[in-house]
């Protein structure tokens, strides 16, 4: 049900994990460990889910932290008082959010996706973590970059001491994108080269989610042996992962999630 990344359970300090929609009761085209409220499910589907999902990690839900994602370029720095907020309920979710940065110990911060990059990152010498939620949108607002910018500032995070782990997403070859995005990637980088490829068979553009997002943490100074990526592409493995491109957003939702023991 859940896979871990090598490089961070290396720190006996943190729990983390990247869900999968293997187990759970969701049925349907939202069928496995759907924990995503705002799909088609039922509440009660979801929420046992995530119970599962919990018990599973070991994490107690009341403890979590999820946002309402919107595919904004929001950090939100959240402390004892947001636990709880949008684990139980989507309403109850920081609204306009997409990035979660944390001190706070025992608390979960949990993003979730079904195609969008999903970063943990782990500061190991201020004992500090993030979460973040980039689809293309929150990729060309440089969401990766403003997050560790916000941790520098809380926390006094020094990029070189920065751990990241950037679960599945949705793969280059498939991620046909149109002309707003390439607009898009020209005016955040200069440029698109490297960033898209032009693909002959689609006669469309393709955008590279992991390579634009592990670009990003270089040049903020983050260590390339310091990133660890899944290589699973979300839309060609839907019996592990929910895709929202595949199934034209008929789908569930999985998730990321880092957490400070005490």
């Amino acid at each position: 049900m859940l896979q871990h990344f090598t490089h961070l359970q290396q720190f006996q300090n943190i729990a983390h994990f990247v869900s999968t929609r293997e187990g759970g009761i969701s049925v349907g085209e939202v069928a496995g460990l759907n924990i995503g409220y705002r799909t088609a499910d039922t509440e009660a589907n979801v929420l046992q889910n995530r119970q599962l999902l919990a018990g599973q990690a070991r994490i107690p839900l009341a403890s979590f932290c999820v946002p309402q994602q919107t595919h904004s370029a929001h950090v939100q720095c959240v402390t004892e008082k947001h636990k709880g907020l949008g684990a139980f309920e989507h309403t109850t979710g920081l609204p306009e959010t997409d990035a979660l940065i944390t001190q706070t110990r025992d608390m979960c911060l949990m993003v979730l996706s079904a195609d969008c990059t999903l970063l943990l990152l782990y500061d190991a010498e201020n004992e500090a973590i993030g979460a973040v939620h980039s689809g293309w949108r929150g990729t060309v607002q440089k969401l990766a970059q403003k997050t560790i910018a916000q941790m520098q500032a809380s926390f006094g995070t020094n990029p070189a001491q920065l751990w990241v782990g950037i679960a599945p997403c949705i793969s280059a070859d498939v991620y046909e994108i149109g002309e707003d995005v390439v607009e898009a990637t020209q005016k955040a980088f200069g440029s698109i080269e490297k960033y898209l490829a032009y693909h002959a068979p689609t006669n469309r553009w393709h955008f590279d989610l992991r390579y634009t997002n592990v670009q990003m943490l270089k040049e903020i100074g983050v260590p390339d042996a310091q990133i660890e990526i899944s290589g699973d592409c979300t839309y060609t493995n839907p019996h592990l992962y929910y895709s929202a491109r595949l199934t034209q957003g008929k789908t569930g939702r999985f998730g990321a999630g880092i957490m400070l023991k005490g």
